[in-house]
């Protein structure tokens, strides 16, 4: 049953096109890179909400202002870091399928010209 579906999702991706991929992939990276700054913003803020000698308030939200933009920045510039080997990988998947298909065509086609002639 697992196979089936993982199948059928493939199957259902191939069908979408390779730019459906990148697109997915590209907004999983920077979605993962916003995250990061995030977190990383908040660390910094908290530092300095509580053992910063600055003034406490609006400065303290500095870092993480920082942090968010730095990870979408950072997200932006490298999500097509890895488009070709996410694309080697479409294609090899893929092909398996065609393969598939094009052999059970080629089986239905036989199947009708074995039943015509008898």
């Amino acid at each position: 049953m697992h196979k089936l579906k993982a199948e059928a999702v493939a199957r259902s991706q191939c069908e979408k096109g390779v730019a459906t991929i990148y697109s997915q992939q590209h907004n999983k990276h920077t979605r993962k890179s916003v995250a990061f700054g995030l977190l990383g913003g908040l660390a910094g803020s908290t530092i300095l909400m509580f053992w910063g000698k600055v003034p406490k308030g609006g400065y303290a939200l500095i870092p993480l202002g920082i942090g968010i933009v730095g990870g979408w920045t950072t997200g932006l510039v490298t999500q097509d870091q890895d488009d070709a080997e996410h694309e080697q990988t479409f294609l090899d998947v893929c092909s398996q399928y065609t393969e598939e298909d094009e052999l059970a065509e080629d089986d239905v086609e036989e199947d009708e010209e074995d039943g015509g002639s008898e």
